[in-house]
């Protein structure tokens, strides 16, 4: 399987979406757009696998002039910078984001 855990985020993302009153921005959306989304959206969850790391930042070199035609690729940079987040964040933040991970991960 891939990403068995982003999997997960993936689909618990998109059941808050549609389950929670209010959360889905998606209704007015045409079926050619909302699949746009959703590839976008699962891309970019998905790359926050670290597994995916090195490649993602091979695809990034590549991509040295965005033109608009990237935009699945550079979704899944920023999403997967953010999950990194905590590497650069004050040292009693980054213990705490560690711990949170690691809890989440045994929890699963």
């Amino acid at each position: 399987d891939r990403a068995v855990l982003e999997n997960a985020h993936a689909a618990a993302a998109f059941q808050l979406m549609f389950t929670v009153k209010g959360n889905d921005f998606t209704k007015s959306m045409l079926p050619a757009d909302f699949g746009t989304f959703r590839k976008t959206m699962v891309e970019a969850i998905l790359a926050t696998d670290m597994k995916a790391h090195f490649d993602l930042v091979a695809e990034m070199q590549k991509v040295m002039e965005p033109d608009g035609s990237h935009g699945v690729a550079m979704a899944r940079a920023v999403v997967h910078a953010g999950d990194l987040h905590f590497a650069v964040a004050p040292e009693d933040r980054m213990h705490e984001w560690a711990r949170l991970a690691a809890s989440e991960l045994m929890a699963q």
